[in-house]
């Protein structure tokens, strides 16, 4: 796998202790541990971008802020993973404007990615690309953790 400023920027919003983007409610074990590998990847890319996002305060206070408020961003239904009886009570024409929130918050989840990308670029000019190799190379496995065992997890 490839790990562009991009790739770097959503990693960092997806590790963040906010984010419960990707997770399932009630943060399982499985949960925990994919939070667990991100951060670990992240600390990875640091290295290799030989970037800490804590070391200067107003840095930290902009990319903290903005890890909060993608961590925040949900819909009626975040954290259900079935709205099948809703469906039946409202009809399917009931549920569009949760289908446009869901749209909408797809495309504020976007702009905060962006958003870390320019300040990445701000604080780490270039166009460093790394790999899984390079991960690998500092002692850092970049495969996901298996879904095994946590069958009945979430």
């Amino acid at each position: 796998m490839d790990y562009d400023r991009r790739a770097f920027a959503r990693l960092h919003l997806d590790a963040h202790d906010a984010c419960e983007h990707g997770y399932s409610s009630g943060m399982s074990g499985y949960d925990a541990a994919l939070r667990a590998h991100r951060k670990a990847v992240l600390a990875g890319l640091q290295r290799l971008f030989d970037l800490d996002l804590r070391a200067d305060p107003l840095h930290r206070m902009v990319f903290e802020s903005t890890a909060r408020s993608y961590g925040a961003i949900r819909s009626p239904f975040s954290g259900y993973g079935e709205i099948g009886l809703l469906e039946r009570v409202l009809g399917t024409d009931g549920l569009a404007p949760v289908e446009r929130i869901v749209e909408l918050n797809a495309a504020s989840k976007e702009a905060h990615v962006d958003f870390v990308v320019k300040l990445l670029a701000s604080v780490r000019p270039g166009a460093e690309v790394f790999t899984s190799d390079d991960l690998r190379a500092i002692g850092v496995d970049d495969t996901p953790p298996s879904r095994e065992g946590h069958e009945y997890d979430w």
